[in-house]
């Protein structure tokens, strides 16, 4: 008998490393980071509220920016924006402000002060044999600079010094939890709720065998999209008639309740947002509606106003250089 066991959940990491031509930085020991976040953010539900609902907010005075619309929403998604700066011949004046999607930007190498020396944009990063990549000075007020620049803005992580982490970074492990979750009782559905099952194989085979059918199981059986696992046993005495059989369907269930519970805790923790303004009971309390006010107040002051004043801050000083 053997117990085939849940695949390990994974956590991308972020590691700068140079591209194969050694001009650029990738983004992620796969070179993916950012197509991981976006993924996140498509595919966790609260996650995505989270995002969205503090967006709105940002918003206020800049409704009909577009501009800062996608910049704010960059900087939320992957903790950084960026933006291609057009000057005048003088190089005195900014003739356009064009946002760059943040996750289409590499960085270039750095010179002996830490200074990115390049930028490369592209919009699609892996067609590797008819890919256009345009590169970008970085930005620059002197007026013997280049004229077409890139103003790359990064959130400041500690230990970090290419690519930034997101501000919910911290809570990444449970935004993932919450996607398998999803996807592994949605195929529930799909499935009839067909999960938990022992699976009895009356005929004996070797070790070699034994390993293969393994293999073979787990591939097909094992992770959210396959949705629950088998207990696989093997039985030398033929006259035995296969057997399968459900079980622990109603401790699954509290399982899920609780897990989702955690889940959701947790992100709006990572994401430091107050629990009660996630429409969630906190335990020993009744969810008094008095209290809303009083979270509404602590996320704008310590969460909402230091991301817009952060991204206000720099794009305000650009604007002031665009000829209108």
């Amino acid at each position: 008998m053997f117990n085939i066991n849940l695949e390990k959940l994974e956590i991308p990491t972020l590691i700068d490393r140079k591209s194969y031509n050694g001009q650029y930085y990738e983004p992620g020991n796969d070179g993916r980071w950012f197509n991981h976040l976006l993924d996140y953010y498509y595919n966790s539900s609260i996650h995505a509220s989270i995002l969205t609902n503090l967006h709105r907010r940002l918003q206020e005075g800049y409704e009909n920016d577009p501009i800062y619309y996608k910049m704010s929403l960059d900087y939320l998604i992957f903790g950084g924006y960026s933006l291609q700066i057009l000057w005048n011949i003088n190089h005195d004046k900014i003739t356009k402000i064009i946002s760059l999607d943040y996750s289409d930007v590499r960085c270039g190498l750095q010179d002996d002060y830490g200074n990115i020396s390049l930028f490369y944009y592209s919009n699609d990063w892996y067609k590797y044999n008819n890919r256009k990549i345009e590169v970008l000075a970085p930005y620059n007020e002197n007026k013997i600079s280049d004229d077409n620049q890139c103003f790359y803005y990064r959130r400041y992580n500690p230990g970090n010094e290419i690519y930034p982490k997101p501000y919910y970074f911290s809570c990444l492990k449970w935004i993932i939890t919450d996607i398998e979750l999803e996807n592994y009782y949605a195929n529930l559905v799909k499935n009839n709720f067909v999960a938990n099952t022992i699976l009895s194989v009356n005929s004996f085979m070797d070790e070699d065998k034994q390993k293969d059918f393994e293999k073979q199981i787990k591939n097909s059986f094992v992770g959210s999209d396959n949705a629950g696992t088998l207990l696989v046993m093997y039985n030398e005495n033929k006259d035995n008639a296969p057997v399968i059989v459900k079980f622990n369907n109603d401790e699954d269930d509290l399982k899920y309740r609780w897990i989702s519970d955690k889940i959701n805790e947790n992100i709006a923790v990572g994401h430091s947002l107050p629990v009660g303004l996630l429409g969630l009971q906190v335990p020993g309390k009744l969810g008094n509606t008095a209290d809303i006010p009083i979270f509404e107040d602590i996320y704008n002051d310590f969460v909402v106003m230091p991301i817009k004043n952060e991204i206000v801050m720099s794009y305000e000083k650009l604007k002031s250089k665009l000829v209108i």
